[in-house]
């Protein structure tokens, strides 16, 4: 679930050897089709769904569908690359687990896929197949979807979301544990950037302060303890926060606008980054450097990328998703290649 303007990567998909075949093969089949090299501006991942961003403003999707979450009016699997429904018309798609939203050039949001808990936010709890309108407002600015919610925000500053709720993710306890339609979540009008997240939603305001509520169970909010927080509670009290990704996991990660990469939460596989594997429940920094730029943490393990274009990875590595030959977790960013270039994901 990563948004071009907010919230960062948070795509359990994504590792280097797949994301670097990937593109190529796509690149090639789009020069089949008049496409040229470097055609690609950015990908977007979830647990089973992809968008690719083309540079003419195009969008194209594959992967699952069994809820209709890729948007074109059936229910089955597209194992290759087909254009977004209306996929030149979008700013922004993005991909929860098993529904996609998106931010429409005129302002408006969309939704289409699964919508058991209110995940569409059109006012009913019907699956749609095909995208279908968040409310009627045209003042949409930014879209983060999370696991079973999403949180957008509005021109005038405000916060909004709608889905699940059972985890407070969405804050309160309604009854059913899930909204429909969009609530606000905030009485402020200062909000800059969200991150809908795993059963959490983080959210950064003008002045660099850094908020979150939800589930809690490893620390993962970084408030100081494991206790859930049922409205938005400010992270500590440092005010240069810029960007946030904490994917599917009990785990967060986030860059200041110094460069420095913090993390907390859970840490069993050394995903924190820290040199340990002991959670912990305040942010914390990783190592000392100051060129971090983009991160993707997955469920066990993070790939990020710094501003020399250099990609490290660290975590759970059982399968050799750290891209080191090996299958030996790492507690601290070891270093993949340092040839990634401008690649942005």
């Amino acid at each position: 679930m990563f948004s071009k303007t907010k919230a960062g990567l948070q795509n359990n998909l994504i590792i280097y050897k797949f994301m670097k075949k990937t593109l190529l093969f796509l690149c090639s089949l789009f020069s089949m089709n008049n496409y040229a090299q470097g055609c690609v501006d950015r990908i977007v991942c979830s647990d089973d769904m992809a968008t690719l961003y083309l540079l003419n403003g195009t969008t194209l999707t594959w992967g699952r569908n069994q809820s209709g979450q890729l948007g074109t009016g059936t229910t089955t699997l597209q194992s290759t690359p087909i254009v977004t429904i209306n996929g030149s018309n979008w700013s922004d798609v993005n991909h929860a687990t098993m529904h996609t939203v998106a931010l429409h050039q005129n302002g408006t949001v969309w939704a289409w896929g699964n919508n058991s808990i209110g995940q569409l936010g059109n006012g009913t709890t019907t699956n749609s197949f095909v995208p279908v309108q968040v409310g009627s407002d045209t003042d949409w600015t930014v879209l983060s979807p999370g696991h079973f919610h999403s949180v957008a925000l509005r021109t005038n500053g405000t916060l909004w979301g709608w889905g699940n709720t059972g985890a407070f993710e969405l804050g309160g306890s309604p009854s059913p544990f899930y909204y429909v339609n969009p609530i606000q979540l905030s009485n402020s009008t200062d909000w800059s950037k969200i991150y809908g997240g795993y059963f959490k939603t983080f959210a950064i305001k003008n002045n660099g302060t850094l908020w979150g509520m939800g589930r809690n169970n490893f620390g993962d909010l970084g408030v100081g303890n494991n206790s859930s927080l049922l409205i938005l509670s400010q992270i500590g009290t440092d005010t240069d926060w810029q960007k946030i990704s904490a994917a599917r996991a009990a785990y967060t990660l986030a860059l200041k606008t110094n460069g420095t990469l913090w993390s907390w939460g859970r840490n069993d596989f050394g995903q924190l980054g820290l040199g340990n594997y002991n959670q912990v429940t305040i942010p914390y920094q990783v190592g000392t450097e100051t060129n971090w730029n983009i991160i993707a943490p997955s469920a066990t393990h993070v790939l990020a990328i710094k501003t020399d274009g250099t990609l490290w990875a660290w975590g759970r590595n059982n399968v050799g998703q750290l891209g080191q030959g090996d299958t030996t977790n790492r507690s601290i960013p070891t270093l993949i290649t340092t040839n990634i270039g401008s690649l942005t994901i």
